[in-house]
């Protein structure tokens, strides 16, 4: 699986940048890909065995690509006022020390909801069983990344800044 990092420009589309993300990984066109919508909203590439998952907050976006399902999230990480309330709704019981351990609760259950395509429509109280792989980290600074998946495998992060051009 690889994870790419754009820094992100609202002229740029979210298919834009699945697109370049999908292109980068297959070695294809950017035009060769079409996308659809499942049940729950979730994008994916008709008739491809290649999945993605798109996160953007504050001026990055993340575009997560791989052979088998994926979910990820990523979120700036920044002072939240009633941290204690959300995290009593959300992460069932859990204690979340800090800021940091918020973000990294909340980029989990956001990318596990990603994953298993039903965005929030899963539900908010839902969280991640042990059938999935996991992993959060700090990438780029200031910001905390989760990427969900069906079993553990290698994750490359790859920094692009701006879409390919030829668009």
């Amino acid at each position: 699986m690889k994870v790419y990092i754009y820094k992100r420009d609202e002229k740029i589309t979210s298919a834009e940048y699945a697109a370049d993300a999908l292109a980068r990984f297959s070695r294809r066109e950017r035009e060769s890909f079409v996308f659809e919508r499942g049940e729950h909203g979730k994008p994916y590439v008709k008739g491809e065995s290649i999945y993605f998952s798109l996160s953007h907050s504050g001026d990055v976006l993340i575009c997560a690509v791989g052979r088998s399902e994926v979910g990820a999230d990523v979120e700036k990480m920044r002072e939240i006022k009633r941290s204690e309330r959300i995290a009593a709704r959300c992460f069932a019981g859990e204690k979340i020390s800090d800021e940091r351990d918020f973000f990294k609760h909340w980029t989990r259950k956001e990318a596990f909801l990603k994953y298993t395509g039903e965005g929030f429509s899963g539900g908010i109280g839902k969280n991640a069983g042990e059938d999935v792989f996991l992993l959060s980290f700090e990438e780029p600074e200031g910001y905390m990344l989760t990427v969900c998946a069906g079993e553990e495998e290698k994750i490359e992060v790859v920094r692009v800044g701006s879409v390919s051009s030829g668009r």
